[in-house]
């Protein structure tokens, strides 16, 4: 009953947390709006993004054809999800360096467009149903976990201005290592959902209709 009850609290603090700080949570999700227009508009462009389309992009294709593990396609993932949850962490290390995340979230929506984009143009409708139900929906995921944890690590950086609390001190403001956690928990979660049993269930597939 007491794990319980501690767990109810956490998330409850945790949700409260987001709940305060929607505002940077908004603001994150227009700059990966912006993102996503500025990718749309580079697309009509007469530049090419074929190398985009790179071997390490095509996961799904090298692991159904076996020219990739589902091990080497899990952790592949899963260091580019935590070098990108380090990359937000350390810019809001200081509240003004905090900002470039907004435009880190820009940046990474724009160059995801322009490979769904660029897939799209180059496979036809196999990449369409591709980036419909799977590209789309596990970015829109990740970008929604990276941008709680921005909030999280935005939130202490503007606490410790508000609060005149020294670097060091600022760690222990409105549970802060409690609210991190969870997104990377999150983070892992969808990583082996997306590199472990998606790709498992979709080889399956391709193995039975073959």
């Amino acid at each position: 009953m007491a794990n319980n009850k501690t767990i109810s609290n956490y998330f409850y603090n945790f949700f409260n947390h987001i709940k305060k700080n929607k505002a940077t949570i908004i603001w994150a999700a227009i700059f990966c709006l912006i993102g996503i227009v500025f990718g749309i508009a580079l697309l009509f462009g007469e530049k090419s993004y074929l190398n985009l389309l790179s071997t390490k992009n095509q996961n799904m294709l090298g692991y159904i054809t076996g020219s990739v593990s589902v091990f080497q396609l899990f952790w592949r993932r899963l260091f580019s999800g935590i070098f990108a949850y380090i990359i937000i962490f350390t810019c809001c290390l200081n509240f003004y360096s905090s900002f470039i995340c907004f435009l880190y979230f820009a940046y990474q929506s724009a160059v995801c467009t322009l490979m769904c984009g660029t897939l799209i143009s180059y496979q036809g409708f196999s990449a369409i149903l591709n980036t419909i139900f799977l590209i789309v929906p596990s970015n829109l995921l990740l970008f929604s976990v990276l941008i709680i944890a921005f909030s999280v690590f935005f939130s202490r950086a503007k606490n410790q201005i508000k609060h005149k609390q020294n670097f060091v001190n600022s760690f222990g403001l409105d549970n802060f290592w409690q609210h991190s956690l969870l997104p990377l928990v999150a983070l892992i979660a969808l990583n082996i959902i997306v590199s472990l049993i998606v790709p498992l269930i979709i080889k399956g597939i391709c193995l039975i209709y073959y």
